[in-house]
């Protein structure tokens, strides 16, 4: 089967066109780059190995004869000139599969022993130590073959439904696939290969996958339980993933209406995380009649029995700031101090002590914090430093630690491991240090991915009444205006608007041009606003707690706002009692203010025309108002300007 010498074609193209020539349908698969997928998808499962999705959408089903397509297809700027050749297996072309990974060739050994050799026929090396035996059925077009995953153990029949990789392509490991010389001819599959692949009696065998029935879909009602089956017996056969997706596709396409690749995709992951390589008994066994089963905490209510509902009272950790069952979201700048504040917060719902001298706290029992980001010298720096003399004591087994660098909430068995650690060790409480890094290879702003975690996050603390506390990042804006802090929002919080949507509480903290911490945020389950601050004490200091209580803001403001007043007033009065002319500075001497606030408040009262003023930059003088001054009005000299009514301020 050599290529035909086309001048001005790419290798693979002549290969392709070769195929063809043969009537073997051909198709592009993305080609391995470096051992990594050209797809681009930096975890592709099936590297070398899936169909070029914009080129044929529908993968295998997409192949074709026709010579001008196939150019197309491997010819820039539309195509890719080096593409992998997927071959169209089916109709008159078989191909034995033989993987010496799954003892292939000792499989393949018994076959012979127990058969006869097959015939002298075309052979393939693939890149991966493998065989391909391509073979002819001549009754294929009227009774397509089956295929079969799982003849034997290391040994797949490709037919009816599938396809294979073909020379010239790049293998993951770097070596490309290869005819072997001396097998030029293809020869038909002994009667002997027929019989087995189609009653499935040889010992040893796998479950026969009807591959056809699959393809061909099914109605609403019927799609999960058909591609949950499919997934299972391919799982049940000990089918690499990789060869397994691009089936479930096809599947799912053909089902009505069409399953999506993320939907197909997931059902596979999970049926290879769920059940092991199948053992004796059959599949229908493993997989339940119904395949889907309602958590047990979802429930579902009368409203007409509204007032006899049993809802559990929120059980309050630390009210208003956190409870179990919540979802509680910290953001920060970075180097702001979220671990060492986090790390505060668990010990303290651990001893019950006053949070930040101010917070009564309800004990818990146990806290899971993971930590993702740092390294254990740096966490045992953090707390030490926070520990004042011998502290409290926290027993063993309450509190634990778990160090987890490049743990993903975004993959199935990462979060599960995180969902049993939480069910197993029953925590009250658990800290994520920090998402961010609980969630790479997903963009902050991917909306549905993010989603998908935060929804399980939002899940696991209704399941297990859990508080889940996780620490993130602020988008990077320049936090101040005209070098005065503004007001943070949950708009400052990096990413997608899910987190809004799936906390229950957010808080924001910042630094304030003092060093102390700003905290302000909100909760759906208490209504009075959270916004404080906090005193930091200096590494190394242990006369006082590390976070202590500084005020709440609001009140601050409201005493900033009544002392305001008093300057305003006072400022008036000082004007009023010296009825002339002065200055800025002497107003400030004279009521206790700097120059500035003076100023501040004496810009005020002209707006409120209580003041005038006269002169400019450092003459600039101010008066009260007074009743024989009412038809002046702001001027740069004594002399009156225009002149305009004005209202008369009375003491």
């Amino acid at each position: 089967m050599d290529a035909d010498q086309n001048n001005g074609e790419s290798m693979t193209l002549k290969y392709a066109l070769g195929f063809i020539k043969k009537s073997i349908p051909v198709f592009p698969v993305w080609e391995a780059v470096c051992g990594a997928c050209a797809c681009g998808n930096p975890d592709c499962k099936s590297v070398g190995k899936h169909p070029v999705e914009y080129l044929v959408p529908h993968g295998v089903l997409d192949s074709t004869l026709d010579l001008e397509k196939v150019r197309q297809w491997w010819t820039a700027p539309i195509g890719r000139e080096n593409a992998n050749i997927g071959v169209k297996t089916g109709g008159k072309l078989v191909v034995v599969d033989i993987d010496p990974r799954h003892n292939g060739n000792e499989s393949f050994a018994k076959l012979i022993e127990k058969h006869g050799p097959l015939p002298d026929t075309v052979e393939v090396a693939t890149g991966g130590g493998g065989r391909h035996l391509y073979l002819t059925y001549a009754q294929g077009e009227k009774n397509p073959l089956k295929g079969r995953i799982g003849l034997m153990p290391g040994i797949d029949v490709k037919s009816t439904g599938g396809y294979v990789v073909a020379p010239p392509s790049m293998h993951a490991s770097g070596h490309r696939y290869k005819f072997i010389p001396g097998h030029n001819n293809l020869a038909p599959a002994p009667d002997w290969l027929v019989n087995i692949i189609n009653n499935g009696s040889e010992e040893g065998a796998r479950p026969r996958l009807d591959t056809p029935t699959a393809l061909e879909g099914v109605p609403h009602g019927q799609r999960y339980y058909l591609l949950i089956s499919l997934a299972g017996r391919f799982r049940y056969a000990n089918i690499p993933f990789e060869f397994a997706l691009p089936l479930m596709y096809q599947a799912g396409y053909k089902c009505t209406p069409p399953a999506s690749r993320a939907d197909v995709e997931e059902i596979l992951r999970k049926a290879y995380q769920k059940w092991k390589p199948g053992d004796r008994q059959s599949l229908e066994d493993q997989i339940p009649e119904n395949p889907f089963a309602p958590p047990a905490h979802w429930q579902t209510l009368d409203y007409a029995d509204l007032t006899s509902w049993d809802c559990p009272e929120l059980e309050w950790i630390c009210k208003p700031l956190f409870a179990r069952g919540q979802v509680v979201i910290l953001a920060a700048a970075t180097q702001t101090g979220k671990t060492l504040l986090s790390l505060n917060v668990a010990e303290h719902i651990l001893t019950g002590e006053k949070l930040f001298e101010h917070f009564e706290v309800k004990p818990v029992q146990k806290v899971l914090y993971l930590v993702l980001e740092d390294p254990p010298r740096r966490i045992k720096a953090r707390l030490l430093d926070q520990i004042r003399g011998l502290g409290p004591t926290i027993e063993k087994g309450r509190f634990h630690l778990h160090f987890a660098p490049g743990l993903k909430l975004n993959d199935d068995l990462c979060f599960q491991h995180f969902e049993d650690m939480i069910a197993k060790e029953n925590y009250n409480a658990a800290f994520v240090d920090t998402y961010q890094k609980a969630t790479p290879g997903i963009s902050s702003f991917d909306d549905e991915r993010q989603s998908i975690v935060l929804h399980r996050i939002a899940d696991i603390t209704r399941k297990f009444n859990t508080m889940l506390w996780s620490n993130d990042h602020f988008r990077k804006t320049e936090n101040s205006q005209k070098g005065r802090p503004r007001e943070l929002t949950v708009d400052d919080i990096k990413g997608t608007s899910a987190k809004a949507q799936n906390a229950d509480v957010f808080l924001l903290m910042d630094r304030t041009p003092e060093g102390q911490l700003r905290i302000r945020g909100s909760s759906k389950d208490a209504d009075e606003p959270i916004a404080f601050l906090l005193d930091v004490a200096a590494e190394g200091d242990k006369s006082k707690p590390k976070f202590s209580w500084a005020g709440n803001i609001l009140d601050m403001r409201q005493t900033q706002k009544e002392k305001g007043d008093q300057n305003h007033q006072a400022v008036l009065d000082h004007l009023l009692k010296i009825n002339d002319w002065d200055s800025a500075e002497a107003v400030g001497k004279a009521t206790g203010m700097t120059k500035k606030t003076a100023m501040r408040h004496l810009s005020l009262l002209i707006d409120e025309n209580k003041v005038i003023k006269r002169g400019s930059n450092r003459n600039t003088q101010y008066r009260a108002v007074t009743e024989n001054l009412a038809g002046q009005t702001t001027g740069t000299d004594e002399s009156p300007s225009v002149p305009q009514q004005q209202t008369i301020w009375k003491q």
